[in-house]
């Protein structure tokens, strides 16, 4: 679909790849704000918000949101060494 417009597929990917690790990362910060049900009751306190989160869930999604990050790095890593490398005599 990138072919029907003049985009460098490369940026496009790499541009995807920013917004959806920026969308989980931000997905992390609101779950610990997020309240859950107890029964009939729904826990609003921050505290027990984060200590259910932290037990459940939040070592798998860090771990992903961890490896996305370090993609991103290691490809914009990569990409200066290539253009340092362009300039070089």
């Amino acid at each position: 679909p990138l072919f029907a417009f003049d985009i460098d597929s490369q940026k496009a990917v790499s541009m995807l790849d920013l917004v959806t690790t920026l969308f989980w990362t931000s997905d992390m910060l609101v779950t610990f704000l997020t309240g859950y049900h107890v029964g009939s009751v729904i826990e609003k306190r921050i505290s027990k918000i984060a200590r259910r989160y932290l037990k459940t869930w939040f070592c798998l999604d860090f771990l992903v949101v961890f490896l996305d990050w370090s993609l991103i790095y290691v490809d914009a890593v990569s990409h200066e060494a290539q253009v340092a490398g362009f300039f070089r005599f």
